[in-house]
């Protein structure tokens, strides 16, 4: 049987296009699943049209694959539960557990001709780039019996043992992100028709959180006037002071508004208080010089322009110009 590394080999196989579908492309697509899931593996009845809409279409992502023209192999993702796969598991195995962030993949299928090629991993390369880009961490999948080879070889892993539906036999498996093949994903890294990014975000976060914390977060919470709480705070407060050389803490629950505001108001109970400096080059400089404002503080500005770089020339300058008293 033949490595990934074999199928991931760029001289041997024509480069492939690849892009999400849209509206225009559904009655293709159908027809490909028609071919595949109704006449092919005869896991839905026939009725005829010569296309087959999945259940799960409206909400799908579909990454179609194609020669030219020519659609030679597709599949979908999806998000959001109910998940196909999760009728599929043993007891006690569920795929939205905390910490998780799963991304079903479903109704991979490549034409007969091009299934020896790199097409599947071509298209599962897509699917990596898409879970990192939205922060999935688990890939599942329902692996038909005869397949089963294939998506060993794409990572994926058995969680359970098949079950039969109809004629066919499906596995759920599933894969981490981080566990996938390392050929799979520099193919991802450097291919340069991967999936075009729609969007590229300049915000920060959402972080990404250990899954201790995420369980954490979903025990009951502590009565904050009960001694165990009282505690556990005093050594979260002893450890931070430790950290910080001897220097007192003071614990402040909120977010990064109500930090700027304890910033200020320490601030303001200082001696030279009144010889601060706030760099300004966008909206976050702006809110500082409000909260300093707030605070009763009057800090010298300098502001460089929304979006513009600090001149560091600039604030040395101003920083040597006033020295601290």
């Amino acid at each position: 049987m033949r490595s990934v590394s074999a199928f991931l080999n760029p001289t041997a196989l024509a480069p492939l296009r690849l892009h999400f579908a849209a509206e225009a492309d559904l009655p293709e697509v159908r027809a490909l699943l028609h071919a595949t899931f109704v006449r092919e593996l005869q896991q839905y009845a026939d009725d005829g049209s010569g296309q087959h809409q999945d259940k799960f279409e409206q909400k799908n992502r579909m990454i179609l694959a194609r020669e030219g023209q020519r659609l030679v192999g597709m599949v979908a993702v999806h998000g959001q539960a109910p998940f196909s796969v999760s009728s599929r598991l043993p007891r006690g195995v569920t795929i939205d557990s905390p910490g998780q962030n799963p991304l079903e993949v479903r109704l991979l299928c490549v034409v007969p001709g091009k299934r020896s090629s790199r097409v599947a991993f071509q298209l599962m390369a897509g699917v990596y780039r898409y879970a990192l880009e939205h922060d999935y961490q688990q890939l599942w999948i329902s692996g038909v019996q005869e397949q089963l080879p294939l998506y060993r070889k794409l990572g994926f892993q058995a969680v359970g043992p098949a079950v039969k539906e109809g004629p066919l036999f499906f596995t759920p498996m599933r894969v981490n992100l981080h566990q996938l093949p390392r050929p799979l994903v520099q193919l991802a890294q450097k291919q340069n028709t991967i999936l075009p990014t729609n969007h590229f975000p300049l915000l920060p976060g959402p972080p990404r959180m250990a899954t201790e914390v995420l369980s954490a977060a979903h025990n009951r919470p502590l009565y904050h006037r009960s001694p165990y709480f009282s505690q556990q705070y005093r050594q979260v407060q002893n450890l931070l002071e430790a950290w910080m050389g001897g220097l007192g803490v003071a614990l402040f629950p909120g977010g990064g508004t109500h930090a700027n505001d304890v910033v200020a108001q320490c601030l303001a109970h200082l001696p030279q208080a009144e010889s601060g400096l706030v760099l300004c080059n966008g909206e976050f400089g702006r809110r500082l010089l409000a909260h300093a404002h707030g605070a009763g503080l009057n800090p010298r500005v300098l502001d460089f322009g929304w979006g513009q770089a600090w001149d560091l020339k600039r604030i040395q300058e101003e920083i040597q110009s006033h020295p601290p008293a």
